[in-house]
């Protein structure tokens, strides 16, 4: 939302680099990688408070399916099964775009953007600067998880959508 700030106290997490994602419907996603945590309890500054990481407009694309397992005849919804939207970045990294749980019948739904994401690697001694990563312009991988089960992919190029996604794990 327009003027929302948004912080992350560092010692929520472990020192080491990270890779800060932000997503909003109705924009494309914003990666700043390499950001680095020196200590648990440091904080560390992307930007300053008047430059905020802003996002290019985007149009999304809705896309749905079912997370089931096989089983002969009969299908059954796993236990705790989820559908992660990753986009593999140039070069680098791979990001998470969204994470949904199956409903009672197994089925998913997630909205993503279709635009090129934009991103800029940390450097503390610049100012932020995202640049469009046009070679991944769509495409995304979502990836269903179901306890004890190894995942299953299904890559995607959102300029056009599958009507749905079925994903099956053998019994």
């Amino acid at each position: 939302p327009a003027g929302a700030k948004f912080a992350h106290r560092a010692c929520d997490v472990p020192a080491g680099s990270y890779d800060v994602v932000v997503r909003a419907d109705g924009r494309s996603t914003a990666v700043v990688t390499g950001v680095p945590v020196a200590q648990a309890g440091s904080r560390t500054v992307i930007n300053a408070a008047a430059t905020a990481i802003a996002a290019p407009a985007s149009d999304m694309a809705g896309v749905g399916g079912t997370v089931l397992v096989q089983g002969g005849t009969a299908l059954t919804v796993p236990a705790e099964a989820r559908v992660r939207a990753l986009q593999p970045l140039s070069g680098g990294p791979t990001v998470e775009l969204a994470n949904v749980g199956v409903d009672t019948q197994g089925a998913f739904s997630v909205r993503l953007p279709i635009a090129a994401p934009v991103r800029w690697t940390y450097n503390a001694s610049t100012p932020l600067s995202l640049k469009p990563d046009d070679a991944v312009v769509g495409k995304v991988v979502l990836q269903a998880q179901a306890p004890d089960r190894l995942p299953l992919e299904e890559g995607l190029d959102l300029s056009a959508p599958p009507a749905s996604v079925d994903f099956r794990f053998a019994p």
